[in-house]
């Protein structure tokens, strides 16, 4: 066998496969399509009757909300105003939200906004009226000042005491604690004292007798010649606050014990201090006292603080003035009322 007659009978065997082939695919083809057409017919059939379906149940449809559209938008057309008034929207509202809703649905238009500022004897009568719960809320104040503009440096500690001309309507649970000398024991229980004494009283104060409170419910007095004596119970006073100190006006002499006592006792007097955010914080009144009342305390507030050592103040100075109830929402101040 040649080399020659090789290739002619490769030749011949590729022309033989290729014809095959070519047969087989054509018909291949042929009954793929006759497939295919067959299968969309029958889903074409099955689509125009679902859609046939459709429009049948659609017209009758439209024809019944056509009628009951009809029948009642005259009672709808009545009752638009209504809807209006009374619409709520469909909006998930916070836990704080639905409170505020259920106990306030009546004085939804005095609730304050951020934004306003209110006339002082108008922001007190809203908070009067906001002040719902079953206890007498007491009126707060609160005060911030810029440091940048004001002359008061680091070392600067501002805190005083302060007796406002109008007390408050309810009382408060108040007890006086005076350390001084024998001499002078009969002079502070007749000015009003609760507890007097010296060295037994500073025992039991250590012993943990005496539990005492926070400022403004608890005040210690003393005077100058017993306050060394103190030493001992230092950490349980200044942990609250009770220090005796000479700005606070709780650090007298002996002349001033029998006013002091009756300041404190009596009178409606707080100790304060300003805070390291220069702000300050201070009940005024209560909810039951006159709105002229408590705006005189809050003027006398304003002159107290003009008269202070190392505080120039100065309406420049001050940044922001909030009042509000102990559980009410807070009203700012237009700061030409002062």
């Amino acid at each position: 066998m040649t080399v020659k007659n090789g290739y002619k009978k490769i030749i011949a065997f590729l022309i033989l496969y290729i014809t095959i082939f070519n047969f087989r695919t054509k018909a291949y083809i042929n009954n793929r399509q006759c497939i295919n057409h067959i299968y969309n017919k029958e889903i074409s059939q099955q689509c125009n009757y679902s859609n046939n379906y459709k429009r049948k149940v659609f017209n009758k449809n439209h024809i019944l909300v056509e009628k009951i559209n009809t029948s009642s938008s005259d009672l709808n057309n009545n009752n638009t105003q209504e809807k209006e008034n009374n619409a709520i929207p469909n909006k998930k509202l916070k836990k704080k939200d639905k409170k505020i809703l259920k106990k306030y649905k009546d004085f939804l238009d005095i609730i304050p906004n951020k934004s306003t500022e209110y006339d002082m004897i108008d922001a007190i009568e809203k908070i009067k009226t906001l002040a719902v719960h079953k206890f007498v809320e007491s009126i707060d104040i609160y005060l911030s000042f810029n440091p940048k503009k004001s002359k008061m440096t680091k070392n600067d500690n501002i805190k005083t005491f302060i007796t406002f001309p109008h007390n408050l309507k309810k009382q408060r649970a108040k007890k006086v604690y005076v350390v001084t000398n024998s001499n002078l024991h009969k002079a502070a229980a007749d000015a009003g004292a609760d507890v007097v004494g010296e060295d037994d009283l500073i025992n039991k104060i250590k012993e943990r007798e005496i539990k005492l409170q926070k400022k403004n419910t608890n005040y210690l007095l003393c005077t100058n010649d017993v306050i060394h004596k103190l030493a001992r119970v230092g950490k349980e006073i200044g942990s609250k606050g009770l220090m005796p100190n000479e700005k606070s006006g709780t650090l007298v002499s002996e002349f001033l014990l029998a006013k002091h006592i009756k300041l404190f006792k009596f009178e409606n007097t707080y100790i304060f201090k300003l805070n390291k955010l220069n702000t300050l914080n201070l009940n005024v009144g209560d909810v039951y006292m006159a709105n002229d009342q408590i705006k005189e305390n809050i003027l006398h507030l304003f002159d107290h603080l003009d008269n202070l050592e190392f505080f120039h103040f100065n309406i420049k100075n001050l940044k922001s003035i909030y009042l509000s109830s102990t559980m009410g929402f807070p009203f700012k101040i237009k700061k030409t009322n002062l």
